[in-house]
């Protein structure tokens, strides 16, 4: 973003403008508006700030939990529909995991569900002797192998395992909550894009909220380092 912005050669205070917008999350008919330019370079504008969130998050990949902790991990479709007529387009695998303990999670594309691709998930994101709770699907061989306690709960028949307590109840919240975002993420030009998941998961990992928006445009200069 650094780079692009000396391009532009706009001043600090003008970037800086654009910049609280989008951590704002302020509409790009809004950003547009006071900053005097049209939607589509609005909108390229939020793309740069989606940048540096993904950026952010392939630097920063934090291993979640660690021996006699928990973690949840679910798979989930991610479509990319053609808005004008609301077919079903491009489909790909979503593997997320989260950290009830310090509510954390992540998503990441995977091109299948093969045991082979979920195993590389778990074995990149969470730490050996993480207890992980799955659902019970015929892919996931043997994480005991991998060195993790591995606990199922069918959901044909329950949502918690009522003999080991197994679930993935906040795993489904997470995703279901960047879902959510997703409906009405600022400067999403129809399709959904990876870079908003990008962001909506920036925005869960380091707490921002509506109410310490400068906090929050403080957290995402310091990602830039201007």
């Amino acid at each position: 973003m650094v780079a692009h912005a000396n391009k532009s050669k706009l001043s600090l205070q003008k970037i800086f403008h654009r910049v609280f917008h989008f951590v704002f999350e302020a509409p790009i008919s809004t950003l547009a508006l006071y900053s005097g330019v049209d939607n589509k370079t609005a909108i390229q504008w939020y793309e740069l700030c989606r940048k540096v969130c993904s950026g952010k998050m392939l630097r920063d990949k934090a291993l979640l939990s660690g021996p006699s902790h928990e973690v949840e991990k679910e798979e989930s479709l991610y479509f990319k529909r053609k808005s004008h007529v609301g077919r079903i387009g491009h489909q790909t695998w979503v593997v997320g995991c989260y950290d009830p303990t310090v509510k954390k999670g992540f998503l990441q594309r995977v091109p299948d569900r093969s045991a082979a691709t979920l195993e590389a998930v778990i074995i990149e994101y969470v730490l050996p002797g993480t207890i992980v709770h799955t659902d019970k699907w015929g892919s996931y061989r043997n994480p005991q192998q991998l060195g993790y306690i591995h606990k199922t709960v069918n959901h044909s028949t329950n949502f918690v395992n009522p003999e080991t307590g197994a679930c993935t109840n906040h795993m489904e919240a997470y995703w279901s909550q960047i879902k959510r975002r997703l409906k009405y993420v600022t400067g999403s030009t129809g399709d959904m894009k990876w870079s908003c998941v990008d962001e909506s998961m920036y925005r869960e990992m380091y707490g921002f909220t509506v109410k310490e928006n400068f906090e929050n445009f403080d957290t995402f200069l310091t990602c830039e380092n201007f």
